[in-house]
């Protein structure tokens, strides 16, 4: 019984050596016809954003060599966004590039 419990406690360990990576998802809202009118309303920290139009959804992830692994676009519809059509992805993010050494996610499809 002891044997087992070791290998059961041994499997368990090398199961969680092959966690799978962390995963971030960035999004910009656009309001591009400029009226509050038309697109999805926004619950946001900072307030509301009324008139989001489209967003555009980066997948980032994380660990020792972070990658975009999906980038979607999609349009209000119904006062939602649904599930938007991948445009790009696969390539990485650049770790420590941007202003201070801050990481950059490019949006580019």
């Amino acid at each position: 019984m002891q044997g087992t419990t070791r290998l059961a406690a041994a499997a368990l360990i090398a199961l969680l050596a092959f966690d799978t990576q962390a995963q971030t998802r960035y999004s910009v809202y656009v309001d591009s016809d400029d009226n509050v009118a038309t697109g999805c309303t926004l619950s946001l920290p900072g307030g509301n954003f009324a008139g989001a139009d489209s967003r555009l959804e980066a997948v980032i992830a994380t660990g020792a060599s972070p990658t975009v692994t999906s980038l979607s676009l999609s349009g209000c519809s119904g006062g939602v966004f649904p599930a938007g059509s991948v445009i790009g992805g696969g390539y990485a993010v650049g770790a420590n590039n941007g202003s201070g050494g801050a990481d950059v996610v490019e949006l580019a499809g």
